[in-house]
């Protein structure tokens, strides 16, 4: 632990730790110095100080993509709350009865997501971050736009603009209501899929394509048998609830219905792959401090939405902490799972 000494030198810089912050969220030097506004050798300099005023190592340089190591990931994880707060208190020092300055947080939201997942995340950061407004803007699937402070998306957009921050994962399950099933047999195998109504999310005209065990599996609907293509995933959950069709939806928002008989899980034997869920900050500026606090909210949410599926058939592990995805990396990023692959 290290020592407190009379020296200015030994005094810490608040700045270091903003650029440890900016860092540990890109895991990219370049990145983070190009948001910061700073020359790379400026950001890794500010880095060595701020290691030895811990006296400890904070990046893990030994790989060639950069890690935290455990002390790096301990700072980590106060460093949004701390900065957050001297960010807050230096606001309340400009004098008892200033204007509070406010501070607006754009947010893009994949259109496919709806608007029910990315509310749960809201009510506790807006406690904790009173000067903010938010504004939320649904976006084009796939599409980071050049406007606005962050945007949520899903899967790998390609080509890659900005850099992508894995968030967390959704975890699916394929169901339908028990009103469609007294309709017929329900299916057995993928195979009989095809002899089904599908409700699928922001498909084409043309079959559709869902991923399990890690591979894709094209399910074709008879040409007698009409399916619904929707926008988002709330859509398709309300569709599926009212025995419309099959549907593949995220286990945080089927979860309950199932558990209450209110949809019935089908071909609990078989493995779908995940909802990948990526951020992008703005590549204009620096991210602000409020919109890294937002995307702390999110990986916090899904992480206990995941936390709670614990024993549901079939939900996969959570994944060890990706690294983000690079500018120009789209041929090496993973495969795209999306609500409607």
């Amino acid at each position: 632990m290290h020592e407190q000494s009379d020296s200015a030198g030994d005094i810490l810089d608040l700045n270091d730790l903003r650029i440890f912050a900016r860092v540990a969220s890109l895991r990219n030097f370049s990145d983070a110095a190009a948001t910061l506004g700073l020359h790379k050798a400026t950001v890794s300099r500010n880095l060595a100080r701020l290691e030895r005023y811990l006296g400890a190592q904070l990046i893990d340089r030994s790989t060639r993509q950069i890690g935290l190591t455990p002390v790096g990931r301990e700072l980590n994880n106060k460093c949004t709350e701390l900065l957050s707060m001297v960010s807050a208190a230096t606001s309340g020092a400009e004098g008892a009865g200033a204007v509070e300055k406010r501070e607006t947080v754009t947010v893009n939201i994949d259109e496919r997501l709806g608007a029910g997942l990315i509310n749960r995340a809201l009510p506790n950061f807006l406690l904790e971050q009173s000067a903010v407004d938010l504004v939320l803007v649904r976006c084009k699937a796939s599409f980071i736009p050049a406007s606005g402070d962050l945007t949520i998306v899903v899967g790998y957009p390609r080509p890659l603009s900005v850099p992508l921050i894995p968030a967390g994962i959704l975890p699916r399950c394929i169901c339908a209501a028990p009103s469609y099933l007294a309709r017929g047999t329900a299916p057995r195998t993928l195979d009989e899929m095809g002899l089904h109504d599908l409700v699928t999310i922001d498909g084409d005209p043309g079959p559709a394509s869902w991923m399990s065990g890690g591979r894709r599996f094209d399910v074709d609907p008879l040409a007698d048998k009409p399916r619904v293509v929707c926008g988002d995933l709330d859509s398709a959950r309300e569709l599926v609830m009212a025995g419309v069709g099959i549907g593949c939806l995220p286990w945080t928002s089927v979860l309950a219905d199932v558990q209450g008989g209110r949809l019935v899980q089908l071909l609990d034997h078989e493995v779908v792959d995940p909802i990948d869920l990526n951020v992008a900050f703005s590549a204009q500026g620096s991210p602000k401090l409020s919109a890294m606090a937002l995307v702390e909210s999110v990986k916090a949410m899904l992480a206990e939405a995941c936390a709670n599926l614990v024993g549901v058939n079939h939900v996969p592990a959570l994944p060890a902490s990706a690294e983000p995805v690079e500018r120009g990396a789209a041929e090496k990023a993973p495969p795209v799972r999306t609500p409607e692959t």
